[in-house]
């Protein structure tokens, strides 16, 4: 079973200021992988493949997906889940009525903003809490600055973990 790190943050709400600031949990990342860290560790799981070779068909991968996406094509990967892009646009009046020529279409391609990739998880990833256990954590700034007065501690030749000197 998978053990998820989260920290608790305050959030307050915008659309209405008087209501009470709640508590959320928001996660906190172990470690991060690129295509080369994901190759080794499925070696690491016994791959019949080599690091290397899983690395290139992965980036092969996504260069296919995008290019696939792009054309306009949803792209089913199984288990993993679906890819496919949505748009974002300006909204406009459906059409302008020109007394020479009729009705005119005001909407142009022009009028799209912005296009993003979406990603829907598949089957294997659904009810993923009930795979799942949480423990709370501190944040990454939270650990950064605990680290840091750790070295700082160091090289001042503490050993009592109190900021100050042994005494003699």
């Amino acid at each position: 079973m998978g053990q998820i790190l989260y920290v608790k943050v305050l959030k307050r709400n915008l659309q209405n200021l008087e209501q009470p600031d709640k508590t959320y949990a928001q996660s906190q990342a172990r470690n991060e992988y690129d295509i080369n860290a994901l190759a080794k560790h499925m070696t690491d799981h016994g791959s019949t493949f080599s690091r290397g070779t899983l690395a290139a068909v992965i980036t092969d991968m996504v260069d296919c997906v995008k290019e696939l996406i792009t054309d306009g094509n949803i792209v089913r990967l199984g288990d993993l889940g679906t890819f496919n892009v949505t748009l974002s646009s300006n909204g406009v009046c459906e059409s302008v009525v020109d007394e020479l020529t009729g009705v005119k279409p005001v909407f142009t391609a022009a009028d799209i903003t912005d296009v993003r990739l979406r990603f829907t998880p598949g089957k294997y990833f659904e009810k993923m809490i009930d795979n799942c256990t949480f423990q709370e954590t501190e944040t990454h700034e939270a650990r950064q600055a605990r680290l840091k007065e750790k070295q700082t501690m160091r090289a001042e030749g503490s050993t009592d973990g109190g900021g100050g000197t042994k005494p003699s």
